[in-house]
């Protein structure tokens, strides 16, 4: 992306019009610099938090259940604070 923002810096010493091309160019690479930063210092926070260490065994499954799904859909016209479109 650098690199690119450096072309168009090379094309606007010719062509002065497209400089507001090079100015989205340069907000567009720092907004990329600051989430790759971002995400490096979550990551750092997650491995403080956590460690560099897998949570669970390789192999491990989940064994969800969703019992009484019929009760919980059923239930949701009988909910207090319904914001749907229509008629609960």
């Amino acid at each position: 992306m650098r690199q690119l923002v450096d072309m168009l810096a090379e094309i606007v010493k010719i062509d002065l019009g497209r400089l507001s091309e090079l100015t989205q160019a340069k907000a567009r690479l720092l907004q990329a610099q600051t989430s790759q930063e971002t995400v490096a210092a979550l990551q750092l926070s997650v491995r403080k938090l956590v460690g560099d260490e897998p949570l669970m065994p390789v192999g491990t499954r989940w064994q969800l259940q969703l019992e009484d799904l019929d009760d919980a859909v059923a239930a949701v016209a009988q909910n207090p604070v319904c914001y749907c479109a229509s008629k609960c």
